[in-house]
C-alpha cells in the first residue's frame, strides 16, 4: 500500500473516532450601551447579556470566557478586534441581573488571555449555574467616557466607536465550544468647555448716616437745648 494511502486512512480514522461538534447547541450575545450618545466624563448603564439558544434540550456549561471590547475601530468583527482603541471607555465590575441565571453574582474586570489578549474579560466570583435552553444571563456594568475616539465606525451624526461581545460555552457532555459573538456601537461626544465664572461685584460702600441739625424753637426747656447741641 503506498504511503498516501496509509496517510489518508490514518486520517479518516482520526475524524471517525475524533468527538463530533454539536450542531444543535448555539450561543447568542448581546452587548449593549444604553446611554447613547455619552459625553466625556459621564457615565452609564451597560448590559452584556448572553443565552442558550440551542434547538435541542443541550444544557451549557461551563462558560468559559465572557469578553468584551469597549472601543474597536473596525465595524463587523468578533472579538478579538485587531484594531482597538484603549482609553476611550473605562469599564466597572459587573453583576448578574436579577431573574436571570447569574442573578446576584460579581463578575470582576480582568484582562483577557490568549486568544483575547488585550480585551476584557467578566470573570465571576463564583461559577453560574448550568444554562439550559432559553436561558439567559444579563451582566449589568457602569461605563464612563473618558475620550472622543479618533475613529468614526459608522459615519453617521457625531463619532461612533464599536463594541464587540463573546462567550464561550461548552455543551453537557462534550461536543465542541459554541462562540456567540455580539456587537453594538455608540456615539461620544466631548465635554462641554469650561466657563470661567464673572468676577465678584465689589460691595457698595455703606454712607454713615447724616448728623440731624436741631431746630430752632421759640421755647424750649433748658434740658432739651443740651442735649441737641450734644447731637
Amino acid at each position: 500500500m503506498k504511503r498516501w494511502m496509509i496517510l489518508l486512512s490514518t486520517a479518516a480514522l482520526s475524524l471517525a473516532f475524533a468527538p463530533a461538534a454539536n450542531a444543535a447547541f448555539s450561543m447568542d450575545t448581546v452587548i449593549d450601551f444604553a446611554t447613547d450618545p455619552i459625553q466625556v466624563g459621564s457615565s452609564g448603564t451597560g448590559t452584556l447579556a448572553f443565552s442558550n439558544d440551542s434547538t435541542t434540550n443541550v444544557t451549557a456549561t461551563p462558560i468559559d470566557e465572557i469578553v468584551l471590547e469597549p472601543s474597536c475601530r473596525l465595524p463587523g468583527q468578533t472579538p478579538p478586534c485587531s484594531n482597538r482603541e484603549p482609553g476611550i471607555f473605562s469599564i466597572s465590575s459587573g453583576t448578574g441581573v436579577t431573574g436571570t441565571s447569574c442573578a446576584g453574582i460579581t463578575f470582576d474586570v480582568t484582562t483577557g488571555i490568549v486568544p483575547f489578549a488585550g480585551s476584557l474579560e467578566f470573570a465571576p466570583q463564583s461559577a453560574i449555574p448550568p444554562m439550559p435552553p432559553n436561558a439567559t444571563c444579563a451582566i449589568n456594568f457602569t461605563y464612563t467616557a473618558l475620550a472622543v475616539p479618533t475613529v468614526d465606525t459608522q459615519g453617521e451624526d457625531g463619532i461612533q466607536t464599536d463594541q464587540l461581545s463573546e462567550v464561550r460555552a461548552e455543551p453537557n457532555g462534550g461536543g465542541g465550544i459554541s462562540f456567540g459573538p455580539g456587537t453594538g456601537d455608540t456615539t461620544v461626544t466631548p465635554a462641554p468647555p469650561a466657563t470661567t465664572p464673572p468676577p465678584a461685584a465689589a460691595p457698595t460702600p455703606i454712607a454713615a448716616p447724616a448728623k440731624k441739625k436741631c431746630k430752632k424753637a421759640k421755647k424750649r426747656s433748658a434740658s432739651a437745648a443740651k442735649k441737641c447741641k450734644k447731637k
